[in-house]
């Protein structure tokens, strides 16, 4: 379920302990730790994937290279960066930001065949964007076949109010769902459905969603095994949580796991 574990590049070099430790156990079971690196541009990246390769040999991999917001014409020349860089194993998401720039961007993303990254909360409530904001973002990745990651913010499965932070005395703020943003990713993806209908679906809580051996159902709207499958694989790649087990937890409180 974790997929990739994502840190800065700066700190890359503080898992050298935890694989000398691996190294001592014996070979990774089921491959090499898969990495996602946040990086301020593709050669940073490049840069990064090839010292771990030197470093980690078959213990630790680079699977995915996180870049921070850029300019459409600095992604247009980072895809260069990525052939030239010997990345062409290793996902290249560019983050997006949701503001007038945002089609542009992505068509930039579109062009290298890269992946966008969506930043969906963070510890103020101004850091997380509207419904309709991300509706539009969803719907546009779609229409560009740009598959996406998003990060921040889906601590939970399903859209509502809930404290920003871990502090005992923090404030509350209206939080996406993780699981909400899957499905409707999903729903986008295969059924396109328009963004008011989108919109309305992301609201959606527990007691909407219907679970079958292989198929789910949203406030009516289906989705077969295959349909999750293909839409898991080729568009809503991952969500990002600086917790791993809040949003299992609750996943399996739900009776979801």
């Amino acid at each position: 379920m974790l997929g990739s574990f994502v840190v800065r590049a700066e700190r890359v070099g503080e898992l050298a302990a935890a694989v000398g430790q691996r190294a001592v156990e014996g070979p990774p079971l089921g491959g090499a730790w898969p990495l996602g690196v946040i990086v301020e541009s593709v050669a940073e990246g490049a840069s990064v994937t090839e010292d771990v390769r030197r470093r980690h040999g078959d213990l630790v991999r680079v699977a995915a290279v996180e870049v921070r917001p850029l300019e459409p014409d600095a992604i247009r020349a980072g895809h260069g960066a990525s052939a030239a860089g010997g990345l062409d194993d290793v996902t290249v998401f560019y983050e997006v930001p949701l503001d007038e720039r945002m089609e542009a961007r992505l068509d930039a993303v579109a062009v290298g065949g890269a992946s966008a990254k969506v930043r969906t909360g963070g510890v103020t409530a101004e850091a997380f964007p509207t419904t309709a904001a991300l509706v539009r973002f969803v719907r546009e990745c779609a229409a560009r076949d740009v598959p996406f990651k998003a990060t921040a913010g889906l601590h939970h499965a399903f859209r509502g109010r809930y404290p920003l932070t871990y502090q005992p005395d923090s404030a509350r703020g209206t939080m996406q769902g993780f699981l909400g943003l899957a499905v409707v990713a999903a729903l986008i993806h295969e059924h396109d459905i328009g963004e008011r209908e989108a919109a309305t679906l992301l609201a959606a809580g527990a007691e909407d969603v219907e679970v079958g051996e292989d198929r789910l159902s949203w406030r009516g709207h289906p989705l077969t095994g295959d349909e999750i499958t293909r839409a898991r694989e080729t568009f809503f790649r991952s969500f990002g949580s600086c917790s791993f087990e809040e949003p299992v937890a609750e996943l399996k409180a739900l009776g979801l796991v």
